[in-house]
């Protein structure tokens, strides 16, 4: 795999493939290794480097998914994340749905949550769905989207029954290397401020073992 066909193998049904990964570095908050065990299984993991000025605040991500092609241009998957905060666990166990190819997909993923502390977790009181994708432009560049979807009572951040994060951008990429430019809309009803533009900077680089295809 290369930077030309860089997925977002979080959320998507395609995967990195055996003995390939990538390091990711996602503003400053999230510094991110993903590798593939098998053509059709990813792993993952992250922290942040805010911890080593905190270490009080652990901050922590941990994930896998099992992805497999069932036509030409359908694929499905599902997985597991989890995020840690200090104490707090919030956990999602999702299933997802991806049409299209490499260079142009579309991707649904829903899922469950799962909030608690280290001893004790429980279903939280609301779900998860994701919608992205993927549009190759040209050779050097992609437009990109990742739109979360809260839903659920006292489980959104605003009290609302739903609410929505989107985000989207572009991918500029190389051989290895990858950015991802893009702005996130926070959006807060009835507040003095509805709609807070946050920007969103990524870089990535892709590597593959010695044994991988």
């Amino acid at each position: 795999i290369c930077c030309s066909d860089l997925r977002l193998a979080s959320f998507s049904g395609f995967t990195l493939g055996a003995g390939h990964a990538y390091v990711s570095q996602k503003e400053l908050l999230l510094t991110e290794v993903a590798y593939g065990i098998t053509d059709f299984w990813d792993v993952q993991a992250g922290s942040s480097l805010l911890i080593l000025a905190a270490p009080e605040a652990a901050f922590g991500v941990l994930g896998t998914k099992f992805a497999t092609p069932v036509a030409p241009l359908w694929r499905i998957g599902a997985g597991t994340q989890a995020l840690f905060a200090s104490d707090i666990i919030l956990a999602a166990v999702f299933g997802t749905v991806t049409f299209g190819t490499e260079d142009k997909h579309l991707s649904i993923n829903a899922g469950t949550t799962f909030i608690g502390h280290a001893d004790f977790v429980e279903p939280a009181d609301g779900g998860i769905v994701i919608i992205s994708g993927n549009y190759r432009l040209g050779a050097r560049t992609a437009l990109i989207m990742e739109n979360w979807v809260f839903v659920g009572e006292g489980f959104t951040p605003t009290g609302d029954d739903v609410w929505i994060v989107p985000t989207a951008g572009v991918r500029l990429f190389g051989p290895n290397f990858a950015t991802d430019l893009g702005l996130v809309p926070i959006i807060v009803a009835d507040s003095g401020v509805p709609v807070i533009p946050i920007p969103w900077v990524g870089f990535t680089y892709n590597f593959a073992m010695p044994y991988a295809k």
